[in-house]
């Protein structure tokens, strides 16, 4: 299932998606937000037991505008949520907030890309979970800092709880830069 999403110049619109998977489930979710538009998403991505949920998100984001994303990952299988988020316009703005729970021998898997294009743009990444029993869990979250991203700015943090010694964390923050004159924090 692919749905698409996009807010027009200078629109604000707000989404919310729950993704319930009973079984084996691919879902994708396309967002284009145009100048100055202010698009908010809040996301529930929640797999019955045994059950796997491959998640797709992409962002295109023209000039000012901003999208806010929250993310929770409660469910009780195994979560792949790819997230492709380009800030392309100057003064582009992010923020993705993502929160999980893993417990039994459940995987959650996320991957998030955030390119930053446009001059003075902005990211703010902030993960937080806990692990139970012998859940497993990698977040990859890169910031990409591309040729002619002057003044952006990039920070990314996550916070874990781990309830067990049989989980397994693997957090792996990478920040590229193509450009001198930026700023990024993790």
């Amino acid at each position: 299932r692919v749905y698409t999403v996009t807010a027009e110049a200078g629109a604000e619109l707000t989404v919310f998606e729950v993704c319930t998977a009973a079984q084996p489930l691919a879902a994708e979710l396309r967002l284009t937000a145009a100048e100055g538009a202010h698009l908010r998403v809040v996301q529930l991505l929640n797999p019955t037991r045994g059950a796997v949920l491959r998640h797709e998100l992409s962002a295109q984001l023209a000039e000012h505008a901003k999208l806010d994303l929250i993310s929770l990952q409660l469910g009780d299988g195994a979560v792949y949520a790819d997230l492709q988020i380009s800030l392309a316009g100057d003064g582009a703005a992010l923020r993705v907030d993502l929160g999980y729970l893993a417990r039994r021998s459940d995987t959650a898997d996320i991957d998030l890309t955030v390119e930053q294009l446009g001059k003075s743009t902005v990211s703010e990444i902030h993960a937080s979970g806990a692990l139970m029993e012998r859940a497993k869990k990698v977040f990859r979250g890169t910031i990409d800092f591309k040729w002619g991203a002057k003044g952006a700015v990039g920070n990314e943090k996550e916070d874990v709880l781990l309830l067990s010694n049989d989980v397994v964390n693997q957090t792996i923050p990478l920040i590229l830069c193509a450009e001198e004159d930026v700023e990024g924090n993790h």
